[in-house]
């Protein structure tokens, strides 16, 4: 991700002359390391939706657990972008944390 982020901004310098060539061109990334992925089981869920229910944030985990969605997406739901009729839920935005705040992006897919 650093390299992706830097590369991008060398790569952008060079059209306004403030470098000649882009650095990071020729850079070889270590190969990622494959994480073998953790998955509650279904009493570890039943567990957590009933703590959340105590703590107040039961819907919120439903949502993502039954979705999938990132905590950034869930927190920038917004009451419009549910469709009641259909049942449908558009996910066009995800909320960001940034110096001095949180602000909202769209949604990368």
């Amino acid at each position: 991700m650093c390299h992706t982020t830097l590369r991008s901004a060398l790569e952008m310098a060079v059209p306004k002359k403030l470098i000649s060539r882009n650095p990071a061109d020729g850079c070889r990334l270590p190969p990622a390391k494959p994480r073998e992925m953790q998955v509650l089981t279904p009493d570890e869920v039943k567990r957590l939706l009933i703590q959340a229910r105590e703590d107040g944030c039961y819907e919120l985990l439903l949502l993502e657990i039954a979705t999938g969605l990132r905590w950034g997406e869930l927190l920038a739901l917004q009451w419009d972008d549910l469709n009641f009729k259909t049942g449908t839920l558009r996910v066009e935005r995800q909320v960001h944390r940034a110096k001095g705040g949180v602000g909202n992006l769209p949604a990368q897919n």
